[in-house]
């Protein structure tokens, strides 16, 4: 049997513990951007009115390999971490991405179709937008159809992984918003 003053100790732990993790929860809630030495960018693109079109059942991602370079040092490891572009206004699709300002961060964007689709097909949808470097995912074998094409963005530096990939890279630039965007060209 429980009395009372046992019940108030479980009620008074409980409580305390809830408001530590809520504490804990409320600082890693804080935008990314608050913490000293991180930044949150964001990519904007703009997909093509066509086959390529979000409304076609294309969806957009962006995938986060690492923060900085494989050279550097400091650089941190493999992340693969996949963003999804969400659409704002119109045709704009945005993905935010955090990354430690010093290092900026090594990206790559990708698409997937609702069904297959040869590389000639998908660079020829893609012609007129600030996009290149169009490869169909690795797991394709020898330029067969496919359902995901990776692209790199125009307006980044490139840089070359150790192991031969080729991929945008983001730096912090002091004074601007962070907002880097890439739309189809008129």
């Amino acid at each position: 049997m429980v009395t009372m003053s046992e019940l108030e100790v479980t009620v008074l732990g409980g409580v305390i513990g809830g408001v530590a993790v809520a504490g804990i929860v409320a600082l890693f809630a804080r935008s990314s951007a608050t913490f000293p030495g991180w930044s949150m960018a964001r990519i904007t693109i703009t997909p093509p009115i066509n086959d390529l079109s979000p409304t076609a059942g294309v969806r957009y991602t962006v995938r986060k390999i690492r923060d900085g370079t494989d050279q550097l040092k400091e650089s941190s490891g493999l992340q693969n971490k996949n963003l999804s572009f969400r659409s704002v206004q119109g045709r704009e699709l945005v993905a935010q991405v955090r990354y430690r300002k010093k290092l900026g961060f090594q990206f790559k964007c990708y698409l997937d179709l609702p069904e297959m689709r040869s590389l000639q097909e998908v660079e020829r949808l893609m012609f007129g937008t600030s996009w290149h470097s169009v490869s169909p995912d690795g797991t394709t074998p020898g330029g067969n159809p496919a359902t995901r094409f990776w692209f790199l963005l125009e307006g980044y530096p490139i840089c070359v992984t150790v192991d031969g990939y080729t991929n945008n890279l983001f730096t912090y630039r002091e004074n601007t918003t962070n907002d880097a965007r890439c739309a189809s060209r008129p």
